[in-house]
């Protein structure tokens, strides 16, 4: 383990996981915080999970099946060396997914969140808002979000696979991204790994990571570059 004072994280450095598992994931830092530096998983876990048992989002993730998950099971299989240098969000637990408007800027279909939340500055770019399933396939998966759905008994927000919003039925299973916080002050296991997500950034660009998406899809090869290229463009003229 390398020791470092997290206050030389940056929005935008990744570190990489081990979990207790054997799994190694890698987390991003998404925004600073007075009291730590929140990160978000890349890629979501290779489980996949139900927000609820039944078809329902009465009382919303604070009352979820996942949530107890989250804090329970899931965070076990984070090493010891990383929990121990987490600080608790508000309602006190270490892990929670990312809520509708962190990830897309709105509320599109989630309950509405304050003026106070805003968009992670990584997730202005599309690329980021998706994220692998976790498995040696690596398919681009769908994946949870916090708010449940307005107007809608059964259903929660979601992140769709090509980095847009969408929403689930609280019974059906998806991917999961954890998000935790990192307090100030304290060390961390490895480097700030900043440059790995440019070349995965450039690696995707590339082709490198665009099977699944072309099989989908049925874009050949220069079809499916040619519109991340322009979705990119498009992302960057909406953000001047």
């Amino acid at each position: 383990m390398v020791t470092v004072d997290t206050d030389a994280f940056k929005v935008g450095d990744i570190i990489e996981v081990k979990l207790t598992d054997g799994v190694k994931v890698e987390a991003m830092a998404v925004k600073q915080e007075k009291d730590g530096m929140i990160f978000c998983l890349v890629n979501c876990l290779p489980n996949t999970y139900r927000m609820n048992d039944t078809r329902t989002n009465e009382g919303g993730y604070e009352k979820s099946d996942l949530r107890k998950k989250l804090n329970g099971e899931i965070l076990n299989i984070f090493p010891a060396e990383l929990t121990d240098m987490m600080t608790p969000f508000n309602n006190g637990d270490l892990l929670r997914l990312p809520t509708e408007k962190e990830i897309f800027d709105k509320n599109r279909f989630g309950e509405c969140e304050g003026l106070d939340v805003k968009q992670w500055e990584p997730m202005k770019k599309r690329r980021n808002r998706m994220a692998f399933d976790g498995t040696k396939d690596d398919n681009l998966q769908w994946y949870w979000l916090m708010n449940k759905a307005r107007e809608s008994i059964p259903d929660f927000s979601r992140a769709c696979y090509d980095g847009y919003s969408d929403v689930g039925g609280a019974h059906n299973s998806f991917g999961v991204r954890p998000v935790f916080k990192i307090k100030n002050g304290e060390t961390k296991p490895g480097k700030p790994k900043q440059e790995r997500m440019v070349t995965r950034t450039v690696s995707y660009a590339k082709g490198e990571e665009v099977v699944y998406y072309n099989i989908l899809y049925g874009f050949g090869r220069q079809d499916v570059l040619e519109k991340l290229y322009h979705y990119e463009q498009e992302e960057e003229e909406k953000a001047k």
